[in-house]
This record gives structure tokens, sequence and C-alpha cells, in this order.
């Protein structure tokens, strides 16, 4: 991602705040990558399991660009993205979405679905170095503690469909608008 791509977005719209959050990422910004998201997020996973996750999928990022489908406006200031990282050297981890909610004039990450890839990958890795660090193959242990930490996100939406407006929000049907990358 280049200043220049970023800039193609109004710096207000929840798709600037999405590309410069990549780019952080693209730069193992792990800083302003966490800056990104909503502080409860961050207090709910926890700073060092995000970056940790971050770190999992580091060359993926470094390599691949989102390619933007759809933004949707949900309602409540609350604003998804469907997109797909594209690379010509990095596999795609197929179609992907993350929510961006609109507080204080400031957008911030509620949700990143390719996270969760992340931080099952890097669960798995801690797990297994604490059972057998010079095992050749993951631990049925270590799967199940990956497969666990991948569903952080959802319990963390589950705590704010009770405390917030986003219970009020009807996912729209697939006739969202479609934006092409590139245009607003």
């Amino acid at each position: 991602m280049t200043n220049q791509q970023i800039a193609a977005y109004p710096p207000d719209s929840p798709v600037h705040a999405f590309l410069s959050y990549w780019q952080s990422l693209q730069f193992q910004g792990w800083s302003g990558a966490v800056a990104s998201f909503d502080p409860r997020y961050v207090h709910f996973v926890g700073e060092q399991t995000l970056v940790q996750a971050f770190e999992a999928l580091a060359a993926y990022f470094r390599a691949a660009k989102p390619s933007i489908y759809t933004v949707t406006t949900l309602g409540h200031g609350l604003t998804e993205i469907r997109f797909e990282g594209t690379s010509a050297v990095a596999r795609s981890l197929g179609p992907q979405s993350a929510d961006l909610q609109h507080v204080h004039g400031v957008w911030r990450i509620e949700y990143d679905s390719i996270l969760d890839q992340g931080f099952l990958a890097s669960t798995e890795q801690t797990a297994q170095a604490i059972i057998d660090p010079a095992a050749q193959i993951l631990s049925e242990k270590a799967i199940r503690a990956g497969q666990g930490a991948q569903h952080l996100q959802s319990a963390y939406l589950g705590t704010l469909v009770s405390t917030s407006p986003r219970a009020a929000i009807k996912r729209p049907s697939a006739t969202s608008v479609n934006k092409s990358p590139g245009h607003r």
C-alpha cells in the first residue's frame, strides 16, 4: 500500500482507515496497527495476543494488497468492508471482511476476519513451544488451543451485542452497493 493509494479515499472514510491499518501491517508497524483497533477490542484480546497474530501473518501482509469488493454501511456508525488480499507471490487467504466503527470522529476496527487465522497460528505455535518445542508436528493439545483462540473475535463481538447499538443492526442482504478498488 502506498500513501498515494490510501489518499485516493477521503481521510475521514472507513476505507482510508482500513488501508492505513493494512499499510502499518505491511511495514510491521505493530503499534500503528494496534492503534487502529477499538481500545475495548485490544483490552479484550490483549495487546500481546493481537501483536502475535500480526506476527503470525507478517509474510502475508508484506506481500498482499487488499482488493476491496464492497463497503456497506450497516448503521449506528458501523461499516463492513469486504476484501481479499491479492498478490503475485502470496497465496490468497480467500474473501475476508472487516468491521469498522465510527466513534468520536475516528474509525476503529472492531473485527478483521483474517486475524482469526493469525490467532489460531500464533496460539498453536506458543502452545507447542511449551508442550514440546522439538516436535516436528503440532500436538493435539496445541491444535485445540489454536482452535479456541480462533474464536476470540467472535467472543468479543458477543460482548458488544449486549452492550451497544450493534444489537439493533440488521445485516443487509447480498445486494449491498459494490465499490470497486480505486473508486469512492
